[in-house]
């Protein structure tokens, strides 16, 4: 028994590749046995890698329940390359060390014309996630072996969901120069715990005292806040959006603008 490593897979001839010959000989040092000698053809293919710097998705940090489009191209990393690959990609979750499962859309298609296609990547949580990219040539592809994530297993971040609700004021007609509270809440949609950022407030006209104070209780934030118009200003439209620099929840707004008061 043997093993041979080859450091390439043979020159392009005709419609295949150049074997390899693999030659065995055996020589006996008893007088009455003779020494023979023995040919191996073997055809090796051409080793494929889906190049990790290549991975791309359509959004980052990935959101956990929601799909994503994530692409990659293929590279063979052999010595005078008789023509691209051609086959499909999937990807599945490395497991350990991703903290859950994932949905995929079905495998994308790598063609001579098409070196890179996407693949649709749906988290089932949040965390930090590993995927393996896998490539399976065509059947009809003569020249290449099935292959994988060149540097190993690409990490990505996925992060919860989050919803902003509408901003509800109390009581929702004043005088001027009357204060009224109007609160709002950050809810994670996805996990359990409260959604940690910064919340963006657009009132119209603004009026607001100050900053709005935020307490948390299972996976909502909730934010309260103080409205004082000095003037009669009629209907104060307002909408809220919440941003979490860290990626570990998504960005969510309450919509566009609304009338939340009103100011006599």
């Amino acid at each position: 028994m043997f093993e041979y490593h080859p450091t390439g897979s043979g020159a392009y001839e005709a419609t295949l590749l150049r074997h390899h010959l693999l030659r065995a000989m055996y020589s006996s040092a008893a007088a009455n046995l003779f020494g023979t000698t023995a040919d191996y053809p073997v055809r090796v293919k051409r080793k494929t890698w889906v190049l990790n710097s290549t991975v791309t998705c359509a959004a980052t940090p990935l959101r956990a329940g929601s799909p994503v489009v994530c692409s990659a191209s293929l590279q063979d990393y052999d010595i005078s390359p008789v023509g691209p690959p051609t086959g499909q990609l999937s990807w599945t979750v490395a497991q350990p060390p991703s903290p859950g499962g994932g949905t995929f859309g079905p495998p994308c298609n790598i063609t001579a014309l098409v070196p890179a296609c996407g693949v649709s990547v749906t988290p089932a949580q949040s965390g930090n996630y590993s995927f393996r990219i896998s490539y399976t040539p065509d059947v009809g592809d003569l020249y290449h072996s099935p292959g994988g994530l060149r540097d190993g297993p690409i990490p990505l971040l996925v992060g919860d969901a989050t919803t902003t609700s509408v901003p509800v004021c109390v009581p929702n007609t004043v005088l001027a120069n009357t204060n009224a509270t109007c609160s709002f809440d950050v809810t994670n949609t996805t996990g359990f715990t409260a959604p940690l950022g910064g919340v963006t407030l657009s009132f119209t006209p603004n009026n607001i005292v100050a900053n709005p104070l935020c307490t948390t209780a299972g996976n909502i934030t909730h934010c309260t806040l103080t409205y004082n118009a000095p003037t009669p200003v009629g209907p104060v439209t307002a909408t809220v959006s919440f941003h979490d620099p860290s990626g570990s929840y998504g960005d969510s707004d309450s919509g566009p603008a609304v009338p939340v008061l009103q100011v006599t």
